[in-house]
């Protein structure tokens, strides 16, 4: 089948389920201030950095932070999921969202390589930020991996959200409520 017919089925089921009136539930307008304040340290940032920008490597950066994005909200939906099988759940999520996200704060290489395995093939944060500036400030020494692992974000984000999509899924059309 044709990755473009998947990619726009994926798309309509989506925006029909349940997980977007969910997701559009919990949007805030206090979100906005977080998106502007973003909008601006990354104006004032960008001309700081000595980064050679050509329209190639501006719409890669597009794709790059789709691919975070998707990244993220795929570890969260994920995480909540559990909560579809297990009743208290909130220390996984908490965990998994809030403690495990802290490791963004760093490079991976400054972790142990178990830790620079897991942050890479089990919890891809590393493609939301270190591959992605790996790649926009041509950086590539003291990396564990391949440097192609720089151009994944995006690969990886598509996958990660299908894959938690289906973990939603799997946990909604299963799920009993505890009678409260």
């Amino acid at each position: 089948m044709n990755p473009l017919k998947i990619y726009i089925r994926f798309i309509i089921v989506y925006l029909r389920s349940k997980m977007v009136h969910i997701i559009a539930r919990q949007f805030e307008y206090t979100f906005l201030g977080h998106i502007i304040l973003s909008i601006i340290i990354f104006c004032i940032s960008i001309p700081k950095l000595s980064i050679d920008w050509t329209i190639f490597k501006a719409l890669w950066f597009v794709l790059l932070l789709l691919g975070a994005v998707l990244i993220h909200s795929a570890i969260m939906i994920a995480s909540g999921s559990i909560s579809f099988w297990f009743v208290k759940s909130s220390a996984v999520l908490e965990l998994a969202i809030y403690d495990l996200r802290s490791f963004l704060n760093y490079p991976i290489t400054i972790y142990q390589k178990w830790i620079q395995i897991l942050l890479t093939f089990f919890l891809p944060f590393a493609f939301i930020n270190f591959f992605p500036a790996q790649y926009l400030l041509q950086k590539e020494g003291g990396m564990l991996f391949h440097p192609l692992l720089q151009y994944g974000a995006p690969i990886i984000g598509l996958i990660s959200i299908l894959l938690a999509y289906r973990v939603w899924d799997l946990g909604i059309n299963q799920y009993q409520s505890t009678g409260s």
